[in-house]
């Protein structure tokens, strides 16, 4: 019965695995494009005299990193439209020498919220108008302050630079440990000096974004360029080619993934694990990856961050009237995988489900070929 139930769980896993490659498929330069657009949009509003353009790869990795401090509690499309601008102007000033403190004085006031309670906004302004931004744990949970650390820190002793900071924190690193113990560090940086890192969402998620999403393709390899007589060429080439070392990331353990997490719990991850794990998806995948499937899960390139796709995927499992591909439904009889020109055409299935736009490629489709039907035992078949 345990062979039988972790076999299953290796499919689900493999499910994942494959929108996890749809998921971080998109188009460097179309990522970079669009990333500039944003930026050019808001300025332009403003009236601020720069362009996208203009920002070095450098420059946007710690935009990136400063916008995911706020990028929790709030609608993701949200926090990104509003504070990533922001942010890569105040990025785009820092790097090229505003203080940490005048940032913090030009960029940050306190405004009312919610009645008589007091918060944060963060704002550019340009002659036209201006940008602002007020996450609503702002003050409660003193993100002004994890800002202003950041940027201190990393003047005082990074040259005002995330990647320099990341490549110093790296440099030192066994292989088996380097991206854990960047991640420690930029932990500490931001959130809890000398605190332990445990399962952060938002540092696992920044960091997760440089070593496999466009952020790592399009601007951290381009930073790389400029430290190549400072790092060992080995460490260098870690950040370049991350795919062996990925399965050191840990699942963020977003609020989506509970969620999903909560239909396997009872039919795999008991069994596999002997433990409950209630709202403790990230803890619980890693030790099936350590303990229970891990030379099978290398095998099949299999970590637990690849996961994170639940994000996505969850939110279909309270309608009722959804084809599940993991459910006990034919899903298979909605795929275009055997008609002729497939793959000239977007995957339905996944274009419906997350919103993942990629070409069909029938072999390598876990739901033309059947191995995801009936792996969910609490989807329910259409009437």
């Amino acid at each position: 019965m345990v062979s039988v139930i972790k076999n299953d769980f290796l499919r689900i896993w493999e499910f994942f695995a494959w929108m996890d490659r749809a998921r971080w498929s998109e188009d460097d330069v179309q990522y970079d494009k669009k990333t500039r657009e944003l930026f050019n949009e808001v300025w332009g509003r403003c009236g601020i005299n720069i362009k996208g353009e203009n920002l070095e790869p450098d420059d946007i990795i710690l935009a990136h990193w400063l916008t995911y401090i706020f990028d929790y509690g709030m609608p993701a499309e949200s926090v990104w439209k509003k504070a990533f601008p922001i942010m890569a102007y105040v990025s785009y000033r820092y790097k090229r020498g505003t203080s940490w403190k005048t940032i913090m004085k030009e960029h940050v006031r306190s405004v009312k919220s919610d009645g008589a309670n007091q918060n944060f906004e963060f704002y550019i302004k340009g002659p036209k108008d201006e940008q602002k931004f007020k996450h609503r744990f702002g003050a409660a949970h003193e993100l002004n302050k994890a800002v202003e650390r950041t940027l201190r820190e990393l003047e005082e002793k990074y040259n005002k630079d995330l990647v320099t900071f990341m490549l110093e924190k790296s440099k030192g690193s066994h292989d088996d440990t380097w991206v854990k113990d960047v991640a420690s560090a930029l932990y500490n940086l931001t959130y809890e000096p000398d605190g332990k890192l445990s399962w952060h969402k938002r540092t696992w998620s920044a960091l997760r974004d440089y070593l496999k999403g466009p952020l790592h393709r399009t601007y951290v390899c381009k930073a790389l360029a400029k430290y190549q007589e400072k790092y060992p060429s080995n460490v260098l080439e870690r950040w370049r080619k991350p795919e062996p070392y990925l399965d050191q990331l840990e699942l963020p353990g977003d609020i989506w993934n509970l969620r999903f997490f909560e239909n396997i719990r009872e039919s795999y991850i008991k069994p596999l694990t002997g433990k409950d794990y209630k709202n403790n998806a990230p803890k619980a995948i890693r030790q099936i990856y350590e303990e229970v499937l891990h030379d099978e899960a290398k095998k099949r390139k299999l970590y637990p961050e690849q996961f994170d796709v639940t994000y996505d995927f969850a939110r279909i499992c309270k309608n009722e009237r959804y084809m599940c591909p993991l459910g006990p439904n034919e899903v298979d009889k909605l795929c275009i995988g055997n008609l002729k020109n497939a793959q000239e055409k977007y995957c339905p299935l996944l274009a419906s489900i997350c919103h993942y736009f990629i070409m069909c490629n029938p072999d390598d489709c876990p739901v033309l070929k059947k191995h995801t039907q009936g792996l969910c035992k609490i989807c329910k078949p259409l009437v």
